[in-house]
């Protein structure tokens, strides 16, 4: 059953593209359990980005919908967001931690030098703190106590508009294997230079980010500082 607020999508079109083929136990549990954790991700995905991480097409992610509809998941389409969602709770939860993992992730996001320089800091640091309250009672003490003694830093500020569009743009080109157009500004040069550049990684260098790609201005690898480009777009 789809929740009244979720409309279907499943048009008279997409039904005849999936055909009369018995979809019970023809998807790989893999396969499941890799759509499963996309739709609970709250991303929304479509059929054609779930066909792109399965690595098959919208016909066969159709199939496995209905799949996990017998299996007893509610799989609901939201028209606002043009993709789908499993319409209950989260079914799988993340992998459990340790008490020490647990430990070692809080002191980490205290002591991380340079962690802000991609905004990512206080992410980290809210992340550690639910993992933590995920823990048993008697292990949440026992980790207060002794991390105690660690001063946990004023929350850093947020980025600036133009900072996070140019670090969100970096992450996504190294997420999708993109290039990226940047625009940045030598120590001593008369204006910003641009150029394409294929990422090969992601460095911290003494306190500041950098990418390290091939650079098509340059015709071979470079590193750029990230406080160095004025502008990144994918």
């Amino acid at each position: 059953m789809h929740s009244p607020s979720l409309s279907n999508p499943r048009t008279n079109r997409e039904r005849s593209a999936r055909g009369r083929t018995p979809t019970s136990g023809h998807a790989p549990l893999s396969r499941l359990l890799r759509l499963i954790v996309a739709l609970q991700s709250e991303r929304f995905p479509n059929a054609r980005e779930l066909a792109e991480l399965c690595e098959v097409s919208r016909r066969t992610i159709y199939r496995d919908l209905e799949v996990l509809e017998e299996a007893g998941f509610a799989v609901g389409y939201r028209s606002e967001r043009q993709g789908y969602q499993l319409v209950r709770g989260p079914f799988l939860q993340p992998a459990g931690l340790d008490e020490n993992e647990a430990e070692a992730l809080v002191v980490a996001s205290r002591l991380w030098p340079g962690g802000d320089g991609l905004g990512l800091l206080r992410h980290a640091r809210a992340g550690a703190v639910k993992l933590v309250q995920s823990l048993a009672p008697e292990a949440r003490g026992r980790i207060a106590t002794r991390t105690e003694l660690i001063p946990e830093p004023a929350a850093p500020a947020p980025l600036p508009r133009d900072r996070q569009l140019i670090h969100d743009a970096i992450l996504d080109a190294l997420t999708h294997r993109r290039q990226l157009r940047i625009w940045y500004r030598e120590p001593e040069g008369p204006g910003p230079e641009t150029t394409k550049l294929a990422i090969y990684r992601l460095v911290l260098a003494r306190d500041v980010w950098a990418v390290v790609g091939r650079s098509t201005l340059h015709r071979r690898a470079r590193l750029f500082r990230l406080p160095r480009i004025e502008r990144a777009v994918l």
